[in-house]
């Protein structure tokens, strides 16, 4: 269910600004509209600790070691950041160092102060490397000496009194020397190693970062919420939405606190945020809503029960095996036991749901890790169902053939409740208008069409099939002019162009429900591949280290695609297929009273 909202302004004083922030954001209950965006000095220097924090976190993360210390630092991030700048300078200094000793390195090493002596007293000195194919073209005055030599290089070193050593493009002289070089590069390289140990140590204590980050972020929200507040003549006021059940909360706290405030109806031309309150049964689907980010608008309909019931259903049938069923079952409940979360349990309760449909899908149909019926044992054999399988265990006699077309069968069927809810649903909500003969147009025709389907993959033998056959025209005749009439009732013109091609795609909509048993079908034959792979046609050998690993890898990938088709194809049924059909396009803003993060 979709809570009723309220639309609200409350009126205060800047005398009393704060205190009616604070008041606000302890009762958890005004989701606020549109607060207008300010430039503020107090927003800056918290949007600088926010960035600081955040800069905090990926550096001690980087040096984060096992060690957990429950420390109070209290300038945590100072040091942090401090010491990260010292780091940084220090790597800088590192590359400085070592780019000079690869620039000089072949020249020898020699001491710089002698040359700069040699300078002070009017000689003229040069380094220089010359290429060992090219030849020295030298004034006879100028003195040379090869101090070194790589594969390709010769490197020297001229003197000489006259300034012609000016013309000939030489290398820069070092400062120090090698031996000097790879001292400090050792110096520097230890300090290193000791800042990187103090940050080491310091992250440790990186939990207490997110009690700093959550009072950062509420300060943050505070002062935006503060200064983006309207004001006219010296009043200032939020607007927002507040449920209906929770009015009663605010006027108490505003009676006590003495601000002011006006509430009225939400009109079409508002944007309210949508906030679902659902029986408990029906709860484990929000953890599906919250994956796939979707959440109905305000004024749409919430499908939360038929999501999660066709939900456990498409997943019953995509992965299809009571054994990765009972895997499943296991698994959750072993992590039900380890974890205590709220958020956590409620996907586990999902998945515990969907499991059990697995399973008991998986016992009807007999499929067990993708052993045949006729290798389960008898008691297996026995739970199986005759319709849904083609075995009749009391004569061996295995009719896949029947069991496709009845599976085949059930998928459109399941297609056709699916879609027919949605129609159905809109219908009675609309039934004071005249937009109402438009889902009852769309539902005789997804039933016409679903005839049709039927004709197509379906043996058309069948008794009842041949009963119905004969009306499908009629059927879809009714409902194409209920949908025309609508759409003329309420100008919806557009609809009447697009009509033929609306029915093409209410044919495709129902036959996409193959998908079920065509997935569901793969995983099997995936399952049996792999099966014949590590044991061959006799399943009674004996099992082998390398067939054990072949099973393992095998029914592993076979899981995960099985997982990945739920993901695709039994999600994309309900938020697009059911959903088109329900008029639901999921564009819902969820619920965020103003409130504080953090628990402190």
């Amino acid at each position: 269910m979709i809570v009723e909202m309220k639309k609200i302004i409350v009126l205060c004083t800047q005398s009393n600004q704060d205190e009616m922030l604070k008041s606000l954001r302890s009762l958890k209950v005004l989701h606020l509209d549109k607060i207008k965006e300010t430039n503020n000095e107090k927003l800056e220097l918290v949007s600088k600790k926010i960035d600081d924090i955040e800069k905090t976190r990926v550096i001690l993360n980087s040096f984060k070691n096992n060690e957990v210390r429950n420390d109070k630092i209290d300038n945590l991030i100072d040091q942090t950041l401090l010491l990260n700048n010292d780091l940084e300078s220090l790597k800088n200094k590192e590359k400085q160092i070592t780019d000079e000793i690869i620039r000089i390195e072949d020249f020898g090493n020699f001491n710089p102060k002698d040359i700069k002596q040699l300078v002070s007293q009017g000689i003229f000195v040069k380094l220089f490397k010359l290429n060992k194919k090219e030849k020295l073209n030298l004034p006879n005055d100028v003195f040379i000496k090869k101090i070194g030599n790589n594969k390709s290089d010769n490197f020297y070193i001229l003197f000489s009194k006259n300034e012609i050593l000016k013309d000939i493009d030489g290398i820069t002289l070092p400062e120090y020397s090698l031996t000097e070089l790879f001292s400090e590069l050792e110096k520097t390289r230890e300090i290193i190693e000791e800042v990187k140990v103090k940050i080491s140590n310091l992250s440790s204590c990186m939990d207490s970062l997110d009690k700093i980050n959550d009072n950062a972020y509420d300060d943050y929200n505070f002062q935006s919420v503060k200064y983006g507040m309207e004001n006219f003549d010296n009043i200032l006021f939020l607007k927002g939405f507040i449920p209906k059940d929770r009015i009663i909360d605010l006027k108490k706290a505003a009676e006590v606190k003495g601000w002011a405030y006006k509430i009225s109806d939400v009109t079409s031309d508002d944007n309210p945020p949508t906030l679902l309150k659902n029986p408990k049964w029906v709860s484990p689907i929000k953890s599906a809503l919250d994956i796939i980010a979707v959440l109905p608008g305000y004024k749409e309909l919430d499908v939360s029960a038929v999501f999660l019931i066709f939900l456990s259903i498409f997943f019953a049938f995509i992965i299809g095996d009571a054994g990765y069923g009972i895997l499943f079952l296991l698994t959750t409940l072993f992590a039900k036991f380890k974890f205590k979360q709220p958020k956590i349990k409620c996907g586990l309760n999902l998945l515990l749901i969907m499991s059990s449909c697995t399973v008991i899908l998986g016992m009807l149909t007999g499929n067990y890790f993708g052993i045949p019926i006729e290798n389960l044992p008898k008691s297996l054999q026995v739970l199986t169902n005759p319709f849904l399988t083609g075995w009749e265990s009391a004569y061996s006699i295995w009719n896949k053939k029947i069991a496709t077309n009845n599976i085949m069968f059930i998928c459109f069927s399941i297609g056709l409740i699916h879609l027919s809810i949605a129609r159905i649903w809109n219908f009675i909500r609309k039934i004071n208008s005249s937009s109402c003969l438009i889902d009852l147009g769309w539902f005789f025709c997804s039933l016409s069409l679903y005839i049709f389907v039927l004709g197509l993959v379906i043996d058309p033998s069948w008794n009842w099939f041949v009963l119905i056959n004969n009306y499908k025209l009629m059927v879809l005749a009714l409902g194409s002019i209920c949908v025309f009439v609508g759409l003329l009732l309420t100008k919806a013109y557009i609809g009447i162009v697009t009509l033929f091609l609306d029915i093409i795609s209410n044919f495709v909509d129902i036959i996409s429900y193959i998908r079920l048993y065509a997935v569901g079908t793969a995983s099997l034959e995936i399952a049996l591949a792999f099966n014949k792979i590590a044991l061959g046609s006799n399943l009674d050998n004996n099992l082998t280290f390398g067939a054990v690993l072949i099973l393992f890898a095998g029914h592993t990938l076979n899981i995960i695609l099985a997982v990945m088709g739920v993901m695709v194809h039994g999600i994309r049924l309900n938020t697009l297929e059911f959903s088109g059909h329900a008029g639901i396009e999921w564009a819902g803003i969820s619920y965020k009273p103003f409130s504080k993060i953090s628990k402190y």
